[in-house]
């Protein structure tokens, strides 16, 4: 397991979290992943909006609607992606229910999915959220309304063996964890502060 070299320290919980590629060949149903998704329900957003959706398919409850969240993914993605147990679609409803914007569904949906990230963390899980998707595909092929924007896709399972992956993305499976300093992007008082 890859954990941040914080410093200073963080929560072990925090420390542990990284986004692998190689996922265990198990079975992992929705069911299982309940309390993943019940984080993401308690998470904060502007106004109790709620703005997040999300499509979810488990490979071995439901073939047919994991591959078509797979087929969302760009051929990059597609050759790990597909082995994780659980495939996301993380989307946003742009619109409230009077036809006015959701200034914040972008930012309410990313902090419940980092609520997800943390919840399945602490169940020995693990997300691998990817930006390497066809948004069209997805609204296609999932069935989308137009207010609903796709965001990411996320892989979800537990840690598999890196040996398993292509050779070209081994390296990067064991590689050590790197992070911008923080100066580089808290600012006092103003920004370049």
């Amino acid at each position: 397991m890859k954990r941040a070299a914080a410093e200073p320290e963080i929560l072990p919980l925090l420390s542990a979290r990284w986004s692998p590629r190689a996922f265990a060949d198990v079975n992992l149903s929705l069911d299982d992943l309940a309390p993943v998704f019940e984080a993401a329900r308690w998470a904060p957003s502007a106004n109790n909006q709620q703005p997040w959706v999300f499509v979810a398919a488990s490979r071995s409850e439901d073939p047919e609607g994991f591959e078509r969240l797979a087929n969302c993914l760009l051929p990059g993605n597609r050759r790990w992606a597909p082995r994780a147990p659980v495939l996301v679609l993380a989307a946003a409803r742009m619109l409230r229910p009077d036809g006015k914007p959701i200034g914040t569904a972008l930012y309410d949906l990313g902090l419940a999915v980092g609520m997800m990230t943390v919840q399945a963390t602490a169940e020995g899980l693990w997300l691998h959220q990817m930006a390497g998707f066809d948004a069209g595909v997805a609204t296609g092929t999932l069935g989308l309304p137009e207010d609903v924007q796709p965001v990411a896709m996320i892989a979800i399972g537990p840690i598999g063996d890196a040996a398993e992956l292509p050779e070209d993305l081994r390296g990067r499976e064991i590689s050590a964890r790197e992070r911008q300093p923080r100066d580089a992007f808290v600012h006092r008082g103003r920004f370049g502060g």
